[in-house]
């Protein structure tokens, strides 16, 4: 099983806050691999962090 990461240990590897990241989750643009059930926590894969990357690429070139 792969190891997931908290929201606040996803932002700080990908530069994307985690106020944004709950943003993208509700707009369906960055959705976390797993929500808990019992608490609503939101955990993000590793391999997501390219996905991000992209994301805070367009950002910086201009796009909304």
């Amino acid at each position: 099983m792969e190891k997931l990461l908290k929201v606040s240990e996803f932002s700080a590897l990908s530069g994307i806050s985690r106020q944004l990241l709950i943003y993208y989750d509700n707009q369906g643009i960055l959705h976390p691999k797993h929500v808990g059930q019992e608490n609503g926590y939101r955990y993000y894969s590793y391999h997501q962090l390219t996905n991000a990357s992209v994301i805070v690429s367009l950002r910086q070139a201009g796009m909304s």
